[in-house]
């Protein structure tokens, strides 16, 4: 008696393949495109900055915006349908461009701005260089007098600051003196008549 192999039953196997990675189909690398709303030209979407109002500019036609709000105020604060924050936008801009846009914005957001008395310079005087009447510009070093903008007067008062003018002869009629130092009004209560 012959015997028998037992069966195999496990499924066929088939030669020894080598092993097929299955690929994706090949998908269109087409990349999504939008209208830029101010120059009308197709760009790819990610490549348009939205502002809040939700229309869609290049690069080029916001830069050209922020430039723009540079030179004439009447374009200041940059807009589409609304005002346009430069920080939302920045990557989109030229970086001298965002730069001067900075440095109009704290001029042009100025209420009483003072300009360099000298007519050679004439630039503008920021805040911080400006105290109490008198303002120094960075540039040229001149002094120029925040009430008149003209150049300062040292330790004269104004001639074209009112309120000053009143605050004197109101002193002169209550027969106040002015410190020589602070320039406040000094009333004698007792005591002798000098000052120091």
């Amino acid at each position: 008696m012959e015997k028998r192999q037992p069966k195999d039953r496990r499924p066929n196997k088939q030669p020894n393949k080598p092993l097929q990675l299955l690929r994706p189909h090949a998908k269109t690398t087409e990349k999504k495109k939008d209208t830029c709303s101010i120059c009308l030209e197709e760009f790819e979407s990610r490549s348009l900055a939205k502002p809040a109002c939700k229309h869609k500019c290049c690069s080029t036609c916001l830069t050209e915006l922020f430039k723009s709000a540079t030179t004439d105020e009447s374009r200041y604060p940059a807009k589409c349908c609304n005002p346009i924050p430069l920080d939302t936008v920045r990557r989109f801009i030229n970086s001298k461009v965002a730069s001067e846009y900075e440095k109009k914005q704290a001029e042009w957001e100025t209420q009483n701005r003072t300009y360099c008395s000298d007519k050679d310079c004439g630039k503008f005087i920021s805040t911080s260089n400006i105290f109490a009447t008198w303002a120094d510009c960075p540039h040229c070093l001149r002094v120029t007098c925040t009430e008149c903008k003209n150049v300062a007067h040292g330790d004269k008062d104004c001639p074209v600051d009112k309120a000053t003018e009143q605050a004197l002869k109101l002193m002169e009629k209550k027969n106040y003196k002015r410190c020589w130092m602070c320039k406040s009004g000094v009333e004698l209560m007792q005591g002798c008549n000098n000052l120091t």
